[in-house]
Parts: structure tokens; C-alpha cells; sequence
């Protein structure tokens, strides 16, 4: 089974402190995972939202309601922007664990 993490965006100018606690806790959970026989996909924010077609450095409340409709053109479904954006993550996962299988 594949589970596909989103990679945190670390700005170490801005938060070091939070930059590296959030870069603790990815290889925490991506090694609990794969301890627990899962196989762990990346996906770079940005894959996340070019996935639904949102074109890098859009803002963030654009790339929010672009996602959820573009969920909701795609699949016919009404979304949260955090089951939009997990829907971006899973078709990041997936590509990505195609492109390491080939």
C-alpha cells in the first residue's frame, strides 16, 4: 500500500524553529509508516497543486478555492480545501509512484 505525504514548505528565514520541527516531524511519521510496511511517496507542495491544474505562485486563497473547484469540475464533488487538497496529494502520490516503478 502507497500512502503520499505532502512535503512542508520550510522557509527557515521566516520560522526556523517551526522549519525544523516540521522537518522533524515528516521523517517521524514517514518512518513510523514505512516501519509499518507502507510505502511512503513524497509529493512537493507544488506538484500538490499543479495536479489540479493551479499554475505555480498563485496565492494561497486563490490556490485554495481554484483547488476545490477544480475537484469539483473534475469528480462532481463538493470539497473542503483540505479534502481538495488531499485529493492533490493523491494524484501527486500516484504519478510519483509510477514514475519510481518505471
Amino acid at each position: 500500500q502507497v500512502i503520499g505525504l505532502e512535503m512542508p514548505y520550510l522557509d527557515p528565514a521566516k520560522a526556523k524553529n517551526a522549519s525544523l520541527r516540521l522537518s522533524r516531524l515528516g521523517a517521524i511519521i514517514e518512518a513510523a509508516l514505512a516501519d509499518a510496511g507502507y510505502e511512503v511517496v513524497q509529493v512537493a507542495a507544488a506538484t500538490t497543486g499543479s495536479m489540479l491544474g493551479i499554475k505555480p505562485r498563485t496565492q494561497r486563497a486563490d490556490r485554495k478555492a481554484q483547488a476545490i473547484a477544480a475537484v469539483a469540475r473534475r469528480y462532481g464533488v463538493e470539497a473542503t480545501e483540505d479534502e481538495a487538497d488531499a485529493i492533490g496529494v493523491a494524484l501527486g502520490a500516484f504519478r510519483n509512484h509510477r514514475r519510481e516503478a518505471a
